[in-house]
């Protein structure tokens, strides 16, 4: 995969990436009025899971969780879109899902915006 190539792919990966927000939802760790709450009082500099925690609506375990699946959310989408483009067989995605796993800080290598490398 040539570097434009992987640059766009990222870039295209980032629609899917679920917020924290949505999550904590989808997982009944908050409530739709508090995410609403947490929202409005958003400005520059805050991320939603600072002010959710600042709030008492997140732990900062609850919180740090919340990161750690959306990191493997965003794993698992990247790896399918790989997978589905023949830049990556199942198998490699299972092994680099390990490493992510095992304390890498992202399994192909890269971070949200940067693009993966080369996994096949």
């Amino acid at each position: 995969m040539d570097t434009e190539s992987a640059h766009r792919l990222a870039r295209e990966t980032q629609d899917f990436r679920e917020v924290i927000g949505v999550s904590a939802l989808r997982l009944n760790l908050m409530r739709p009025d508090q995410v609403e709450q947490v929202l409005n009082a958003m400005g520059p500099g805050r991320t939603f899971g600072e002010i959710a925690v600042d709030k008492g609506y997140l732990t900062p375990d609850a919180l740090r969780s919340l990161r750690e699946i959306q990191g493997l959310l965003d794993a698992v989408e990247l790896g399918a879109v790989l997978i589905l483009n023949g830049r990556l067989t199942s198998r490699s995605l299972v092994d680099h899902l390990q490493a992510f796993l095992d304390g890498s800080e992202h399994p192909f290598g890269c971070v949200p915006g940067n693009p993966p490398l080369e996994a096949k």
